[in-house]
């Protein structure tokens, strides 16, 4: 479930596949008088990792794509490699802090209760077989589109990253054609207004910190902390943006360092890598407080809505750490590794 996570939030985006991801668990625990919090730390662990590796994965990559002009096969050349092994180090991380828990989900699953589970979902199957044929061939297009977004875009005479929002609104236009009589529930109920409204709101107020300045100040301070050196500012970059995301939200973070790039690259330094460091400590370092990534909040919320319990700051900051840290060491030493690979 923790690479199914992962896989999902590569291809749909973080909150998409944490709603889906902790449906599943807490169905999966349903009944059991297990403690499900160390499950969905698991799944939003992995869910973070996962959203790395894609442009569309978290709205740090969509940030990041529109503003550098990085296509979806760029992310899949520097970005999806560095992900998967994070990934690979995150789940023996975790299999191991949660040891107790996943023994004790072992027995409940091996148990009488957990063969009726199974023998119901079984039963339940073809009730969903024609919805999933439909959405899943609906999916793939979307995904497939957003692969080759940047040759259609050469074959329409496009600007770049054009069908990156473009395949995405065909895909809904589609989606409510196939709900057709639903399809007025679908934009009024299922659609999170009230987020799109505040990313909204948060993109115009990060925006005044480039107009009045802000941002140059502290590109300044960074390139004299660097001394002009590329590792370094990498590495600055990665750990800053890194910080600034545990304690006040990846995208805030990403959307406050965007324009110090662009004054970066004012002063003639190389800024590729700096895209990638961004993503990485964006998105590996939202893993480490209970705010540091919509996901995160997003499941949290659902454990408190369904009375199941609430995660609280200090009982997440100690896992979120232990995954958060060791992966993102690991993505800027990868990063750093490839320095000499990068266009300048």
């Amino acid at each position: 479930m923790m690479v199914m996570a992962a896989v999902s939030a590569a291809l749909v985006d973080e909150v998409t596949s944490i709603l889906f991801m902790v449906a599943a668990m807490l169905n999966l625990l349903k009944g059991s008088k297990l403690n499900p919090i160390p499950f969905i730390l698991m799944l939003v662990f992995t869910t973070n990792i996962g959203s790395s590796a894609t442009v569309v994965g978290n709205p740090v990559g969509v940030i990041i794509a529109l503003r550098s002009g990085l296509t979806f096969l760029d992310f899949l050349r520097w970005a999806t490699p560095i992900s998967l092994i994070c990934l690979v180090v995150t789940i023996p991380i975790c299999l191991a802090l949660f040891a107790k828990d996943i023994a004790a989900l072992k027995e409940v699953l091996t148990g009488k209760r957990g063969e009726r589970a199974l023998e119901h979902l079984v039963e339940a199957a073809h009730v969903t077989r024609h919805g999933i044929r439909l959405s899943g061939g609906l999916f793939g297009g979307v995904v497939l589109g957003l692969v080759l977004h940047h040759p259609i875009e050469h074959l329409l005479h496009l600007p770049n990253n054009t069908m990156l929002l473009g395949i995405a609104l065909i895909g809904a236009g589609m989606a409510l054609a196939i709900s057709r009589d639903n399809a007025r529930v679908l934009v009024e109920k299922r659609v999170d207004w009230w987020t799109l409204m505040f990313f909204l709101m948060l993109f115009a107020s990060v925006g005044t910190l480039k107009q009045t300045g802000v941002t140059g100040v502290v590109a300044t301070r960074i390139i004299e902390l660097s001394g002009g050196n590329i590792p370094i500012l990498t590495t600055l970059f990665a750990w800053s943006s890194g910080v600034l995301t545990a304690v006040m939200d990846n995208v805030l973070a990403v959307a406050t360092f965007v324009p110090i790039v662009s004054d970066v690259a004012g002063t003639g330094l190389q800024t590729f890598p700096l895209w990638w460091a961004m993503l990485m400590g964006g998105t590996l370092m939202g893993n480490a407080t209970l705010i540091g990534s919509t996901a995160n909040i997003v499941a949290a919320g659902i454990l408190e809505r369904r009375q199941l319990g609430e995660i609280t700051f200090a009982q997440w900051l100690k896992p979120g750490l232990v995954v958060a840290v060791p992966t993102l060491v690991i993505a800027n030493l990868l990063v750093l590794l490839q320095l000499p690979l990068m266009p300048h």
